[in-house]
């Protein structure tokens, strides 16, 4: 299976993918066909990237909020 994804957002990517299912013949009591192509379609969510930017801005709130205090 071939699958490629695109970020649309530092915390958001779609991705799709493309593939070939080949169920080898052999088996006398297997008669149907199941080979046949597949495919995907995904949102990845990043939580880890979500936590980070939530956590640089709350960490500037407080740097400027202890700045404010000395300047004032």
């Amino acid at each position: 299976m071939f699958t490629a994804e695109y970020k649309l957002f530092r915390w958001l990517g779609l991705g799709a993918g493309l593939g070939l299912r080949f169920a080898p013949v052999g088996n006398k009591l297997m008669k149907e066909n199941f080979n046949s192509l597949l495919w995907d379609a995904n949102m990845s969510i990043y939580f880890g990237e979500i936590y980070k930017m939530i956590r640089g801005s709350i960490k500037k709130k407080q740097d400027n909020n202890k700045r404010s205090k000395f300047e004032g």
